[in-house]
């Protein structure tokens, strides 16, 4: 087969492996459900380049497209209309080169620009005017630099997300100088000495979601059918193999003595977005390799509660790169339909 390269910076789509001998602590679900088919509402909305990110803040929603000439939309939801669009793309004070991860906290919106590892906050009653303006910035500094997915806790004092630097732990805790004071939850090892801990952990790429009461996360990754909850309270953590039990598929290679990943077709991808609310987390599910396309793309959502039981599955009516909780009974999505062009729906279960 032939296989595309990616030097480890780049921080892409990186993975497949060639083995599952690795088998850490791992709790099995084997979701075999058949999900139960719903339908959404159009929401009147055609501003959309390349979205993938998306976060909830009532009245609006803020949607994160690293193709618009600003990365951020804003929706005002009650009213069905578009109210701004802000962060301009740049490499200068308050903008943003890529758009990684949102995170609403204290007032703000926080964006995460994981190319040049960077914060940005804008107050969140400013957004609708004009005259914006961004609120702060934090460089991440050393090790911190290499993290996915950052979220607040403790209102704007600690920053927490996992990381893919050579550290032997899952989630990294990062001040507001934006460099290192916690580390915690022991990373599993790679399955074989061959492999580096760094490319181990880009193998499980994920998102990270913090639970609205601050005392769990919830991780899911990219490229395996895996959901991780830590409780940061009591120090416990679970791990579980939701579907059919499949780790990442990757090959180490070396190009110009520097370690990369090759992936191919059978890169398969596992839970691609996640949102949740005290009391659900609710993910979509892919399960399909890349060589059977759009493999990024999930049209079927998963529901578990904060102790990693599984609760229901939906299947939506496209397949969808984004969902965001509006509350636990009804979520946004960001739909591709099948001409390719993004829908932005809402979705009601009655469960």
């Amino acid at each position: 087969m032939i296989r595309k390269v990616l030097v480890l910076f780049l921080l892409i789509a990186i993975i497949s492996c060639k083995s599952d001998k690795n088998t850490p602590n791992f709790h099995t679900l084997a979701i075999e459900e058949t999900p139960k088919p719903i339908k959404g509402e159009k929401l009147l909305f055609t501003e959309l380049v390349n979205p993938s990110k998306m976060i909830y803040k009532e009245p609006y929603l803020y949607l994160g497209d690293s193709r618009a000439l600003k990365r951020i939309h804003v929706i005002d939801i009650l009213n069905n209309t578009y109210v701004a669009n802000i962060g301009i793309a740049g490499k200068g004070p308050g903008e943003l080169l890529s758009l990684s991860s949102l995170d609403i906290s204290n007032g703000k919106l926080w964006a995460y620009d994981l190319t040049i590892s960077k914060l940005v906050s804008f107050h969140l009653d400013s957004l609708a005017f004009p005259t914006y303006t961004y609120d702060t910035e934090i460089y991440f500094q050393g090790n911190a630099n290499q993290n996915f997915s950052p979220n607040w806790i403790e209102k704007e004092k600690t920053i927490v997300s996992t990381t893919f630097s050579e550290s032997g732990n899952r989630l990294i805790f990062t001040n507001t100088e934006g460099t290192i004071i916690d580390e915690k939850f022991p990373m599993f090892s790679p399955p074989s000495s061959n492999i580096p801990q760094t490319i181990h952990n880009i193998s499980y790429q994920s998102i990270l979601k913090v639970k609205p009461d601050q005392s769990k996360v919830a991780i899911i990754s990219r490229y395996a059918d895996l959901l991780e909850i830590y409780d940061l309270k009591n120090n416990t953590m679970k791990r579980i193999k939701t579907h059919s039990n499949f780790n990442p598929i990757y090959e180490v290679m070396n190009v110009d003595g520097n370690a990369v990943m090759g992936q191919g077709e059978d890169t398969r991808f596992g839970h691609i977005y996640i949102s949740a609310s005290d009391e659900k987390i609710y993910t979509l599910y892919s399960g399909r390799t890349r060589g059977q396309g759009n493999a990024n793309f999930a049209d079927v959502v998963c529901v578990f509660d904060w102790e990693g039981n599984f609760i229901t599955s939906y299947k939506i009516e496209n397949r969808a790169i984004a969902i965001e909780l509006k509350n636990d009974h009804e979520f946004f999505v960001i739909e591709l339909d099948s001409r390719g062009e993004f829908l932005l729906k809402k979705y009601t279960t009655y469960d």
